[in-house]
């Protein structure tokens, strides 16, 4: 299930129709009491699992249950309250789980790694039958995880790109006992670092050089003022292996469009023959002259008109409206700046998939899609395609760009199915009446794709903020293309009403990819002379 409280209702449903027949597993943190209770509930839940003949859980329970062995060990079986029987669980997964599993891990992270795990198995005071195992097995973890940073050290540093690490030591597996010894010490925190370093060990990976950050997120510099640059080994690993060996039905509105499937080998689709719906009542505002990125959200200025316009139009035109934004900064600066207007609600643009909480709400500003950086974007496209181009370019108002354009294509699947999935937080199937989702700047991959996916729905590019520019010659271009109404426009037109010289036109298109931007958001294609509409 997607969330606990989904969890919560359909076990309370299940024991209502059959008692004692359900067991729903729950975190730590559901449990009372101290840390032995905490841990003492919990456990126990896993050793009886096996006698109940229903599961309830999260979707990141069944992942976190999968990736550390548990669900294999504990809950992959039905026995009856006698052990009488021996079925194997089919799983039936509402939504989607994600099919990878990321491992990352810094320079400075793993040497700091290093340093905590060695201090806590030789300094330890309980002398057990393992503890010189231990020791033995940390010194090859340290001999591995020293044999990735040489590699990494002889790497070329190319800004902008993410770097192709091949295996140093495919053979390499971290030792059981070690694993036991940290877990006990340390916790799975660690523990799940010394397993992405060995897979990044065994397996390769991307790695990227970034700027450094201190403690309270501001970039290091050196002595000289200078850019501190620090690797970021990233690797993609496949769960579809622990997923598959269990026969699985993923319940996925968005499965037809999402390539994430495409990940499983001999998956099968159900899908109608004919659409369910018609969405004539929804229309997807795309704003072509704004940007999504993270870096344009957490920009005051930015914020502050994204306030204004929807206190001043979009709060005066629906009765409420749902705003998603990035988590963090974007979403803190962006509630305060609303403060009580009334009908708007913010929410992270990351929360709320399925849920039905927002299907009386008429209109959604969406204000960009969280996703994953650039050189995990890199890496996951390996899983897909091969000889991928790790090089990318970095825009602080047009966001990040690949020079592959089978990753960029990939990414924009991925906002396709998340925007697909926030449209459908307003359950438009549902309803007859107007259902308008704001967007700042959508691919046009992912609008076609969203296009598919709502037959029916208008599809309608507009200047979403209206003249919130402060380049005067924007303004004024703005102004001109809202009230022009024919469909030729001269370049002497625009000269003469922005008031420049027309040998500065290309310079200033270069200066102000914007002004490319709202011309091509209005349809205007450039012949030579004169622009032309299409539509």
């Amino acid at each position: 299930m997607p969330f606990i409280d989904d969890v919560t209702r359909v076990y309370e449903a299940v024991e209502e129709v059959s008692p004692g027949e359900a067991l729903a597993i729950r975190g730590k943190s559901y449990f009372e009491g101290g840390d032995k209770a905490h841990s003492a509930g919990f456990q126990k839940q896993f050793e009886v699992a096996q006698s109940a003949r229903i599961l309830i859980m999260t979707s990141a329970m069944y992942r976190r249950t999968l990736d550390n062995g548990s669900y294999e060990n504990d809950l992959s079986t039905y026995r009856g309250q006698f052990e009488m029987r021996d079925d194997v669980r089919h799983v039936l997964v509402d939504e989607s789980l994600d099919f990878v599993r990321y491992h990352s891990i810094k320079k400075s992270e793993l040497q700091e790694l290093l340093t905590t795990v060695e201090s806590a198995v030789f300094n330890d005071r309980i002398a057990t039958d393992n503890a010189g195992l231990a020791k033995l097995s940390f010194k090859a973890f340290k001999d591995a995880a020293d044999g990735l940073l040489g590699a990494v050290d002889r790497m070329d540093k190319r800004i902008c790109e993410a770097i192709t690490l091949m295996p140093v030591l495919p053979t390499y597996r971290l030792s059981p006992t070690l694993l036991r010894s940290v877990r006990a010490r340390l916790g799975f925190d660690v523990e799940a670092k010394m397993r992405s370093v060995e897979y990044l060990v065994s397996q390769g990976g991307r790695v990227e050089y970034g700027q450094r950050r201190k403690v309270d997120d501001q970039y290091e510099t050196d002595l000289k003022q200078g850019a501190v640059f620090e690797p970021h080994l990233v690797a993609v690993e496949l769960a579809v292996a622990s997923i598959a060996k269990y026969p699985t039905v993923f319940l996925d509105a968005t499965c037809a469009i999402d390539m994430s499937y495409r990940l499983i080998p001999g998956i099968s689709f159900l899908l109608p023959e004919s659409p369910l719906f018609t969405y004539e009542n929804l229309e997807i505002v795309v704003c072509g002259n704004q940007t999504a990125s993270r870096n344009w959200s957490n920009n005051v200025r930015n914020l502050e008109r994204l306030a204004k316009f929807i206190k001043e139009d979009v709060s005066k035109r629906f009765d409420k409206a749902l705003v998603t934004t990035y988590k963090g900064t974007s979403l803190d600066r962006l509630t305060q700046l609303l403060g009580d207007t009334q009908g708007v609600e913010v929410i992270p643009n990351a929360s709320g998939r399925g849920s039905n909480a927002f299907a009386d709400f008429n209109t959604i500003v969406h204000a960009g899609t969280a996703l994953p950086g650039a050189v995990t974007q890199i890496t996951r496209a390996d899983r897909y395609y091969d000889e991928i181009d790790g090089r990318f370019s970095q825009d602080k108002k047009l966001g990040i760009r690949f020079e592959d354009p089978r990753v960029q294509a990939l990414q924009a699947n991925q906002i396709a199915v998340l925007t697909a999935q926030l449209i459908g937080r307003l359950r438009p199937n549902r309803r007859q009446d107007e259902v308008v989702t704001l967007h700042l700047n959508l691919p046009d991959e992912s609008v076609a794709l969203l296009q598919d996916f709502f037959p029916g729905c208008k599809v309608t590019h507009r200047r979403l903020l209206g003249s919130n520019q402060t380049n005067p010659n924007l303004v004024a271009l703005e102004s001109l293309l809202e009230s022009y109404e024919g469909n030729e426009l001269t370049k002497r037109a625009i000269y003469t009403h922005l008031q420049i010289e027309p040998g500065s036109w290309s310079r200033f298109l270069k200066r102000t990819p914007e002004a490319s931007k709202l011309l091509k958001v209005d349809g205007w294609v450039d012949k030579r002379t004169k622009y032309i509409k299409q539509d």
